[in-house]
């Protein structure tokens, strides 16, 4: 396995210009974890930036816009969740149960903004990949010849959109999954 993966470093190194690292046959230089790993690269963001269109530097202003409302909503959840007081009378439990199904109606709003941008970002990507493919298509008319880096935006720009993506995700699930704990232990308590 090790060396399908070495042969597949020399290739990709060869489509981007660097050579292949020199010795026994193996990439002393590369560990077993940054043969493949996005992260291993270096990242400049300022190229893949000036590289994306106008309908995908919209698309990252509005994920970052929707981040910002998503952390002011749950951070509010949380407080909220905090401030719920824990008192036992009847007429306080109905007030809390209403409270509760409040703050997991809020959250289950994010999830469809989360849904929103999720399928923003599918539209945006498909628009990104028909531009980079017509690059690809003109520079094969002109003298200048495409390189495999021309997908170099477009693939940080998927990555970041779902790690953005993944961890609002997470977050929002686990605040959920608190507050429907916290519904059903007092279902439990009323029982």
């Amino acid at each position: 396995m090790w060396k399908i993966l070495v042969h597949l470093h020399r290739a990709v190194s060869t489509l981007f210009g660097r050579p292949p690292a020199r010795g026994t046959g193996y990439c002393p230089s590369v560990s077993n974890t940054e043969l493949m790993s996005i992260l291993a690269v270096h990242w400049d963001l300022v190229m893949p930036w000036q590289r994306l269109t106008l309908p995908a530097k919209l698309y990252i202003l509005c994920l970052l816009v929707a981040g910002l409302y998503a952390v002011y909503l749950l951070a509010r959840t949380i407080l909220g969740l905090r401030h719920l007081p824990e008192s036992v009378a009847a007429t306080e439990t109905s007030a809390r149960r209403l409270r509760l199904l409040e703050m997991i109606h809020r959250t289950e709003n994010l999830r469809d903004l989360i849904t929103l941008l999720f399928f923003s970002f599918g539209i945006s990507f498909a628009n990104e990949m028909f531009a980079t493919l017509r690059a690809i298509r003109y520079s094969s008319m002109s003298l200048a010849e495409a390189h495999m880096d021309i997908f170099e935006p477009l693939t940080a720009f998927a990555f970041v959109v779902f790690v953005a993506l993944a961890v609002l995700h997470a977050v929002r699930w686990t605040i959920t999954a608190l507050l429907r704990a916290k519904l059903a232990g007092m279902r439990l308590f009323e029982e």
